[in-house]
Formats: C-alpha cells, structure tokens, sequence
C-alpha cells in the first residue's frame, strides 16, 4: 500500500488516495484484522496503475502522520483471535525471503515477539495486547527499520510475562528447522554407521563362535574316537586278564597233577628201595 501511495499516478488522483486512507483507518480500528477492503483496493489498483515502482517507498504512518492524522485507539472485540490472527501474521511474515533476510537482532526480537504470543498469560494482558498489535504494525509500516518502539515493547512483556519456557518456543525459523533436519539426518547417519558397525562386530562375533564351534565338534569327534579306542583297549585287557586267569586255573591244575604224579612216583620208588631191601635180606 505504501508503494502505492508514493506512484505519481496516484498522486494525481486525491479521491483514491483518500479511500486509501480511509480503508488502512478502518483495517487500524479492527487491529489490522480485517484487511479485505485493503486487498481489494490494491487488486483494483494492479489493474488500473500496474505494479508498483520499487524505486520511492515511503512508510504508510509517516505519510499519514504529515498529514496531521490523529493515531485512533485499537478497537478489539476478541483478544484471543487476535493473538491467533497475530501469532499467524508474525510467522508467515518471518518465512517470506524478505523477512528471513532481515537483520539477525531484528529477526531475534520478531521471533521473541511470536514466542510471548504462545504466553498463556498474555490474554489476561489487554493493554499489553493492543500494544503488541500496534506496535508490530508500526514496525512492519517501517520495514522494520524502526524498532525502538518493539524491543521497549518486548521488555514489558519480559516484565509482564516473565521468562519464555521451552513450550512456548515452538516456532522454528527455516534455517533452524533445516539445520534441525540437518541435524536429525546426521544423527540418523551416524546412528546407522553405529548399526552397522555393531552389526560388523556381532557377525564377526558370531563368526567367531561358529569357528569354536567347529573346533569344538572336531574335538568332541576326536575325543570319542579316543574314548572308543580306550574301550577297545579296556576290553582287549579284560580279555586277556580272563585268558591269564583260565592259563593261571590250568596250571594250576597242571601243577596238582604233577604233585599227584610226583607223590604216587614217591611212592613207588619208597615200595620198590623196600622190596629190594627185603629181597637182599
């Protein structure tokens, strides 16, 4: 709209510069809530003037202001819409490029600003309120050139409100939310690198169990073979001890019936030294 005001065109016209005034008057009573009247003008005005010229921009309040216009008293029936239709204005304005593009204490204060319009206590603070829409607005008119008025702002509702809590900083800038991304894809790349190296190690240890397992196999293979040796061998000695025992039973009984032989030989020779003793008599 300020682009507008400034276009030559226009200024021949002073009845559309007056509707102008008149419309950005009654968008201020509604807190900059209702902007249809403002939209329509200015769709009116692409078709009958064109584009904008870029090349003379002169902030709306300062315009008006020369003109000796009295600032009128916002006029809110629904402060808790407010703060929504605000809170929306404030972040859809920080994701435009112009917005993102502004100066990194300036874009601090804009984004502080949106945190304390998350305050559950801001809508029991009307006069704060009705502050905080007037002079955003004030800023905004001033492409946020002018900022004295905001940050004043922002320290009364440091005072008022107290300090931000983490709930309340839920809006990201781009670049937060891409770093963010960034952050989590790396988090999420590392955390598969560390998968994947725990993987490594738990199949290099299971390969390792499976070797032992083999060796395992293979000595238990090769101590039954050596347990079936040593039965054969236990065997074979029992074998042979019951074949020493029969031997040992047979010369035994070899040794009695030699005796017996001997004792009858005895015997024998006793009788026959005795006949020849008698027969020599």
């Amino acid at each position: 709209m300020s682009k507008y005001l400034c276009q030559p065109k226009l200024q021949e016209n002073p009845q559309k510069i007056e509707e102008l005034v008149a419309l950005y008057y009654r968008a201020k009573d509604s807190g900059f809530l209702k902007m249809e009247g403002i939209k329509r003008k200015i769709d009116q005005l692409k078709v009958t003037i064109g584009e904008p010229d870029d090349a003379v921009i002169v902030p709306i309040l300062s315009s008006i202001k020369d003109r000796g216009e009295k600032e009128t008293k916002l006029a809110i029936e629904d402060y808790a819409q407010t703060i929504k239709d605000l809170r929306e204005d404030v972040e859809e304005f920080l994701e435009t490029p112009f917005g993102s593009s502004l100066p990194e204490g300036t874009q601090k204060s804009l984004t502080t600003f949106l945190h304390y319009l998350n305050h559950p206590n801001l809508i029991n603070k009307e006069n704060l309120v009705e502050r905080m829409v007037e002079k955003y607005r004030y800023a905004a008119n001033s492409k946020f050139n002018k900022m004295t008025d905001l940050n004043e702002t922002l320290n009364m509702m440091k005072i008022k409100l107290g300090k931000l809590t983490e709930d309340m900083k839920k809006w990201k800038s781009r670049e937060e939310i891409k770093f963010q991304h960034e952050l989590e894809r790396l988090t999420i790349d590392d955390t598969k690198v560390k998968l994947e190296e725990q993987q490594q190690k738990l199949e290099e240890a299971w390969r390792q169990i499976e070797d032992e397992r083999r060796k395992m196999d293979e000595e238990r293979k090769a101590f039954e073979i050596e347990k079936e040796k040593l039965e054969d061998q236990i065997l074979d000695l029992q074998s042979e001890r019951t074949n020493l025992k029969l031997e040992k039973r047979l010369i035994e009984n070899e040794k009695k019936k030699l005796e017996l032989l001997k004792k009858e030989l005895d015997m024998k020779f006793e009788e026959l030294e005795t006949k020849l003793k008698n027969g020599q008599a």
